[in-house]
């Protein structure tokens, strides 16, 4: 498809003065008292071995302060929980440079994490199969493929020498690179961890700073963030609440499972590096069952804000925020790349409801897929059950706001697109049930204007397949209150952009009355 340190509890920096519904405005880590009995971990110490020496359940505290290359296989049941200010890091220091006239460069730097060459990189950044990555006083800098290229914010790591060059001039700067791939690992379930902050780990693509696939795992109050693959990974019965989650190069958080929980974490500027068109923005979720997106803030990823692409099943997506995402800041914007706001896509039945949805996709016009909330290829599947709502069949969107006020548009309105999908993993209805079936749209505010001359468009399209996604699939647009102008076409529908009066002769938002339109 064509989709292109914490001070006290951290204040999220609301762009628009809004905040999200029914959430409060903080997140990540926040002052804790040292819990008895405890490890206490303190700056320094060899981590690993630490835990390594523990017994299954024990809780370890780390102490304020920056814990370099940190990594650890936990047991069963173990904690882990920071003061305030304590850091975990995937990356050490690089010292004692040398000058050559030109660059500086640093020897022996032995971390080789391997290269899984995807040719999934956005033109800026061709380097993106390479984890690695490079600060210098906190500010990212740009991986170059040969020291010729160096220049201000550029680095080179020549592998076949074990030399790091750099143009700026480092003395009295903190030069900081990833050597860690995870921050941890092994097979252990029932983890926690609270209250830490965790960052820059040279994580491959669709790879995360902790194992994929674990079980109950809970992920609380903290702040993660500036990993090279995915920030963060769940798995079955996770818990992931009250989290920063910023500024991945790929993906904030992903992941599979049941029963899992996503609730009030800021997912913000993620995506650096990767393509759209394979995978990179907010979030992604693949294959759950249950899953709960709940009052969530994600704003400012290249990508769509919370994703839920390939088999997702009873899902429940309730009072999110999501808005400019298809931008993730720091300069990093791709022209014609579809970023909604809420994406479900090649994936069953479940809830999207009480959502806002603002100003995403603004550079992408092209065939509804710019929308704030866009459904594709999804929807026709058995009854599934969704967690405090029950058994339903199909996708059901109501009680979302989609432009807000005069100024938040979208590209796009609600969108649903039937692309006759079949690349999918294996599903208990067999790989062709995706498509556009059982879908209810229905008491929505929607705003829609007109970008670069396009018109907004709220509707339906079939994307080379047949008109029973407008005939025979049950779908419909209900009792929706619209800000718009009834004699201009902003409402897509069996092939064409339709008047209002138009939309209503198949009918969608009918009898008269049942609907607003401003």
């Amino acid at each position: 498809m064509p989709r292109t340190a914490n001070s006290g509890r951290r204040r999220a920096k609301w762009l628009t003065g809004a905040t999200p519904p029914g959430a409060s405005p903080t997140y990540g880590p926040m002052t804790l008292t040292r819990p008895s009995p405890s490890t206490l971990i303190s700056p320094g110490d060899d981590v690993n071995a630490v835990v390594t020496a523990g017994a299954a359940g024990t809780t370890y505290w780390f102490a304020a302060g920056q814990h370099w290359e940190a990594f650890s296989s936990p047991k069963t049941g173990d904690s882990f929980l920071g003061e305030l200010g304590a850091t975990l890091s995937g990356t050490k220091q690089l010292v004692g440079p040398t000058f050559d006239g030109t660059n500086y460069f640093y020897t022996g730097q032995t971390q080789d994490l391997g290269d899984i060459g995807t040719p999934f990189c956005l033109v800026s950044y061709p380097l993106c199969g390479q984890p690695e990555d490079l600060w210098i006083d906190g500010v990212f800098q740009k991986r170059v493929g040969s020291v010729g290229a160096l220049s201000a914010g550029k680095w080179y790591f020549d592998k076949a020498t074990d030399v790091i060059y750099i143009r700026d001039n480092p003395t009295g700067k903190t030069v900081e690179t990833s050597t860690k791939a995870r921050c941890f690992n092994g097979s252990a379930t029932g983890v926690t961890v609270k209250n830490l902050k965790i960052e820059k780990y040279a994580t491959n693509a669709q790879e995360a700073m902790n194992p994929s696939g674990l079980s109950d795992w809970t992920f609380r109050n903290n702040d993660i963030g500036y990993c090279h693959g995915m920030n963060l990974r769940t798995g079955s019965n996770c818990v992931i609440v009250d989290n920063y989650i910023h500024h991945a190069s790929q993906l904030g958080v992903g992941g599979g499972g049941t029963n899992v929980v996503i609730e009030h974490n800021e997912i913000a500027y993620n995506n650096r590096q990767f393509e759209l068109g394979w995978e990179g923005g907010g979030s992604k979720f693949v294959a759950t069952v249950g899953i709960i997106l709940r009052k969530n803030y994600a704003h400012h990823n290249l990508g769509p804000g919370l994703w839920l692409d390939i088999n997702n099943h009873g899902y429940l997506v309730e009072d999110n925020t999501c808005d400019d995402n298809y931008s993730a800041g720091e300069g990093v914007t791709v022209t014609g790349a579809a970023s909604p706001g809420i994406m479900v896509e090649i994936s069953g039945g479940g809830v999207i409801r009480n959502n806002a949805c603002r100003r995403n996709c603004l550079d992408f016009t092209e065939y509804l897929w710019g929308a704030g909330i866009l459904i594709a290829s999804s929807g026709a599947s058995a009854a599934v059950t969704v967690p405090t709502v029950g058994s339903i069949t199909g996708i059901e969107i109501y009680g979302n706001v989609v432009g807000g006020n005069a100024g938040e548009e979208n590209a796009h309105g609600i969108s649903l697109i039937d692309s006759g999908r079949t690349d999918s993993l294996p599903t208990p209805w067999g790989e062709n049930y995706h498509r556009i079936e059982n879908v209810n749209v229905h008491n929505n505010t929607i705003r829609v204007g007109i970008t670069g001359g396009v018109y907004g468009l709220s509707g339906a399209a079939a994307d080379g397949t047949g008109p029973e996604v407008f005939t025979s699939r049950n779908n419909r647009f209900e009792a929706n209150t619209y800000f718009t102008k009834t004699d201009t076409n902003h409402l897509a529908w069996d092939g064409s952009q339709r008047t209002f009066a138009s939309w209503q002769t198949y009918g969608n938002d009918t009898p008269v009355g049942s609907c607003t339109v401003f």
